[in-house]
């Protein structure tokens, strides 16, 4: 039943973004408007905005309303600047454009849903009450307006029709944790804090109720009542329940230190503001579990312009905004929560760190990283990522220390993968410690006997110190029936066959890779010696000149101008110079 709910408000919103995006504007067919200067209309900066937005530039809101000045009633343009505006994290120009759409009507419910949170900013509850009302849409009432409601009684005082409100609102059943949730931090917040307690307690025993921020509130609680003892218990048991999480472990761990030291820690709907805002940030995570992006975005947005302290809505909207590739935007919400020095803030360096290497600022990932490794040394994810960012920099020694980092805590936890096994192969072969890389590549392989890369890596690994020549060849065939189109699986494939001797069947294969890989310098150098063997010279040549413009490593380039000058040349015997 959730996930119905979710999917379409998720396809409402996605069609109020395509729609405010793509229909042509109004204005088109009224080519001139009074502006103060007699003229024709001009058309770049729409223009300029539509590109801008298809390309993720955040300049397209500053174009729109730019075009907005020319005609400042258009409906379409301020419904697109409106869009753009809270996707971009533009609340103030957001609420604005919102306001400015209220007399074309309702049905919009991302700009009537701002115009809510701009009275509730305003402190005009009875206005937001009435805008709340007017909400046309069943998942809005059912979902998030009983519990908005009950926290703007609450901040006007009424603290027993908050409560009753929450109780009316017990249905439909997937709402049930949630509202059980407000009601206690609700009691909480009037300073009921028997009652608070046991509807805490309530709410934690309802099947899904072990929300981090539920139990963050009542762990607080019992701290101030003199109980950490109970506390340190509470946060134990989530703990444990959230070992695969790296975001709550980490919120939980803060929170499981504070607690041993009688200290408390913030929570969420500490103020009806966070309370309200909260809702708003559960259902951009129920929207981003079922990859709907750009709707838990603006949710997400809608929970910032509310509660700027709702450090976890800025920390998801750091994630989903890296998965829209959209880096700045992230590292400016992962930078609110690090500056913040909250329970997050661990997981926002990490984000940060991640985002800084997808956008190849290497250098300041690996700083980024340092600096969270300093008050997180168990965090084995990344410890993992330095290493890859160590090795994708050629630091081999180093890329080796932070794997086995990694593997130490992992191992601890039995929880190891194959991947941190591979990865440290990688660094001990590359710095002739092939040993240790076989052994390492072994243990990736019997966790993952169906993984391409570790097969692939291991058999071309063994053909090419001319080792176990018939199981690498496996090895690799099995690589190849798991990804047909990998060129370097592929690649493998024929120079596997080049060692052998089998120069026909390595310039097919070798051929294969290219087309699947055309940019890669050792592909184009093995084609260049099989072509070479086969006894065609001139295309050797060409794979060989191609090869030299792909790489800049100094040995590479050597050995292929080596054999432009001389040809190719079998180990132990004289070069004889070519023309």
């Amino acid at each position: 039943m959730t996930h119905r709910w979710i999917a379409g408000l998720a396809v409402a919103l996605l069609g109020a973004c395509t729609g405010a995006q793509t229909a042509p504007p109004p204005f088109i067919d009224t080519p001139e408007v009074d502006t103060g200067t007699p003229g024709p209309r001009d058309f770049g900066p729409y223009v300029a905005g539509r590109f801008a937005s298809e390309i993720k530039d955040p300049r397209a809101v500053d174009f729109y309303r730019h075009a907005l000045a020319q005609d400042p009633d258009d409906p379409g343009l301020l419904n697109a600047t409106f869009t753009l505006a809270l996707a971009e994290g533009r609340l103030d120009t957001a609420a604005d454009m919102a306001e400015r759409l209220a007399p074309f009507g309702a049905g919009n419910l991302m700009a009537e849903t701002m115009r809510l949170l701009n009275a509730i900013d305003r402190g005009d509850d009875a206005q937001a009450l009435r805008r709340l009302d007017a909400i046309d849409s069943n998942f809005f009432r059912q979902s998030l307006a009983p519990i908005i409601e009950a926290w703007l009684l609450a901040r006007q005082g009424q603290g027993d029709a908050a409560l009753a409100r929450l109780d009316a609102a017990g249905q439909p059943r997937f709402n049930r944790v949630r509202v059980l949730t407000h009601r206690a931090l609700v009691l909480d917040y009037l300073g009921r804090t028997k009652l608070a307690e046991a509807a805490y307690q309530l709410a934690i025993d309802t099947p899904g109720g072990a929300d981090p921020d539920l139990v963050g509130g009542y762990g607080n609680l019992l701290i101030r009542t003199g109980r950490a003892d109970e506390a340190v218990a509470l946060y134990s048991r989530l703990a444990e329940a959230a070992a695969g999480n790296r975001i709550e472990r980490a919120t939980i761990d803060r929170r499981l230190a504070a607690a041993r030291e009688g200290r408390t820690l913030p929570v969420l709907a500490r103020s009806p503001e966070g309370g309200i805002a909260r809702p708003f940030l559960a259902v951009a995570r129920d929207l981003s579990r079922n990859t709907s992006i750009q709707p838990a975005i603006v949710f997400a947005r809608f929970a910032t312009f509310t509660a700027p302290d709702l450090y976890d809505a800025h920390l998801l909207l750091g994630h989903l905004l890296s998965r829209q590739e959209r880096f700045a935007a992230a590292l400016d919400a992962y930078g609110v929560v690090e500056r913040a020095d909250t329970p997050l803030a661990s997981a926002a360096r990490y984000g940060a760190a991640v985002a800084l290497a997808q956008t190849g600022r290497s250098d300041e990932a690996v700083a980024a990283l340092e600096r969270h490794l300093e008050v997180a040394p168990e965090d084995s994810d990344s410890w993992i990522t330095l290493g890859d960012l160590k090795r994708q920099d050629g630091d081999f020694d180093a890329a080796e220390d932070a794997y086995s980092r990694a593997i130490v805590l992992l191992e601890a936890d039995e929880t190891v993968g194959w991947y941190p096994y591979f990865a440290r192969a990688i660094a001990y072969e590359q710095t002739d410690r092939w040993p240790e890389a076989e052994a390492d590549l072994k243990r990736a392989m019997a966790i993952r006997p169906d993984q391409a890369d570790v097969l692939n890596y291991l058999g071309y690994s063994w053909i090419d110190r001319g080792l176990h020549l018939d199981a690498g060849m496996d090895l690799i065939e099995r690589a190849m029936d798991l990804e047909p189109g990998n060129g370097f699986i592929i690649d493998s494939m024929g120079w596997a066959h080049y060692l052998r001797g089998n120069y026909d069947q390595a310039v097919a294969f070798l051929e294969q890779a290219i087309v699947e890989e055309p940019d890669d310098p050792t592909i184009s150098d093995h084609l260049g010696d099989a072509y070479w063997q086969v006894g065609r010279h001139l295309e050797a040549r060409y794979q060989w000149e191609h090869a030299l413009t792909l790489t800049d490593a100094a040995d590479t380039q050597a050995a292929i101008r080596d054999k432009l000058t001389y040809g190719l040349t079998l180990a132990g015997t004289e070069k004889t110079k070519t023309e």
